[in-house]
């Protein structure tokens, strides 16, 4: 089982009862650091931390996604006219579930595993690169309130974790495993 740096958990402060604001621009950058973490590590890994990696990417990335959908980009939207921006972002989010569904096909082998991976993570690294060098600077250019979207945010993301630990992803059956959840709501 792997052992990663248990990056920081967005939601964890709020959910302590400590008094922070949480701005969302900052919770969707920890997001994705802590989503290219894994992806950092899944190349060295071995073939079971590989697997138990695959779910933490897939767990991560469909919740961040689900709170970008329901919260984030709706907000971005009414507060910057880019609606360009804003649906490649939603471009990119179904081009990542695309690929997420080709990675559980049980028929996959560890080598078509790998390259899926890495196209994920290289369309990853494309929309964040676009998110934070494009878009968040873009809605603090316009005095977007990131602190009232984050709160939404953290409010939902345990919430959007709890349903994706809560019953199995899309790798097939005994993939779930009994420390994912206690890793992902803490």
């Amino acid at each position: 089982m792997i052992e990663p740096r248990d990056p920081i958990f967005p939601g964890a402060a709020v959910m302590a009862g400590k008094k922070v604001a949480p701005d969302a621009i900052n919770l969707l950058v920890q997001d994705h650091g802590k989503v290219m973490f894994y992806f950092n590590a899944y190349e060295a890994a071995s073939e079971a931390e590989r697997r138990e990696l695959e779910r933490l990417i897939a767990i991560d990335l469909l919740a961040h996604m689900a709170l970008e959908e329901e919260i984030f980009y709706p907000a971005a939207l009414g507060e910057i006219e880019d609606e360009e921006l804003v649906g490649e972002s939603y471009d990119d989010h179904e081009e990542a579930k695309q690929l997420l569904r080709r990675l559980a096909e049980p028929s996959l082998d560890s080598e078509g595993r790998l390259q899926i991976v890495r196209e994920l993570k290289l369309a990853i690294q494309e929309h964040v690169d676009t998110e934070e060098a494009e878009l968040f600077p873009k809605l603090r250019e316009a005095g977007f309130d990131a602190v009232s979207v984050g709160k939404a945010m953290a409010a939902r993301q345990p919430e959007a974790v709890a349903a994706l630990t809560g019953k199995p992803l899309p790798f097939g059956e005994g993939a779930e495993t009994e420390d994912t959840e206690s890793r992902h709501v803490h």
